[in-house]
């Protein structure tokens, strides 16, 4: 009882976050700092984050039942996962070229 409570209170969180993260793709207002700078995240890493959070939290929701093969797990977390924490390296790299680019001119 306690564990699908708290599943679907953490699957809820998740879902806001990502779609937070989804918002801030167009929206440059709602975008955040990289954590310890003042780089303004971009396009590309708000959209890795929105695909990590938002599958993360289709995991926690639906998917309650155990995986029975290894590719099941291999293509619905860690393809998509592994996907979205590139885009998030690649966004990092790209905010910090461009904020760089804006500082030396």
């Amino acid at each position: 009882m306690i564990e699908s409570i708290f599943s679907i209170f953490m699957g809820a969180a998740l879902f806001v976050v990502g779609c937070h993260c989804l918002l801030a793709i167009p929206v440059a207002k709602l975008r955040k700092n990289w954590r310890g700078t003042k780089i303004k995240t971009g396009a590309v890493s708000n959209l890795g984050f929105s695909i990590l959070f938002l599958q993360g939290a289709a995991v926690t929701l639906f998917l309650t039942e155990q995986f029975e093969r290894f590719i099941d797990v291999f293509a619905f977390v860690v393809i998509p996962a592994s996907l979205a924490i590139w885009l998030c390296f690649l966004g990092y790299k790209k905010d910090a070229e461009r904020s760089s680019g804006a500082s030396s001119t």
